[in-house]
């Protein structure tokens, strides 16, 4: 990139504020919580969160975790033990890549550390959040 060495980007050297680095914790939705709640994303054990489904406190290093355990088994397997919730079985066969480009997105192309926090959420109060 073109840019000063204390600048911050994301794709293609585009240039990006900081404050997604500097933030202690960033909203993320729509398809991010389908993933999570489809492959069972958890809160990063240890670090005293208080456990609850949604919304999920976690890290892009969790959404590795589970990345691997996604895409390392066998569809037969998988078809046995996915979705964690009551999202239909044809999106089974999404998991592996829907998972793998969230944990890329945040870590390769907003470059948010592996383990700073993210909240995964659906809905403030009674409305859905969703792409405008």
């Amino acid at each position: 990139c073109d840019l000063p060495d204390d600048a911050t980007y994301s794709f293609d050297c585009i240039y990006q504020p900081k404050f997604l680095q500097e933030s202690a914790n960033i909203l993320v939705f729509e398809n991010f919580y389908y993933i999570a709640s489809g492959i069972d994303v958890q809160s990063p054990p240890n670090v005293g969160l208080v456990k609850s489904k949604f919304p999920l406190v976690t890290t892009p290093a969790e959404f590795d975790k589970v990345a691997k355990e996604v895409c390392g088994i066998e569809m037969q397997e998988l078809n046995k033990l996915y979705p964690k919730d009551q999202q239909g079985k044809e999106f089974n066969i999404k998991w592996c890549f829907g998972v793998s480009y969230a944990s890329a997105f945040l870590q390769e192309g907003l470059h948010i550390d592996k383990n700073k926090f993210i909240t995964v959420q659906q809905t403030v109060g009674l409305a859905e959040i969703e792409w405008a």
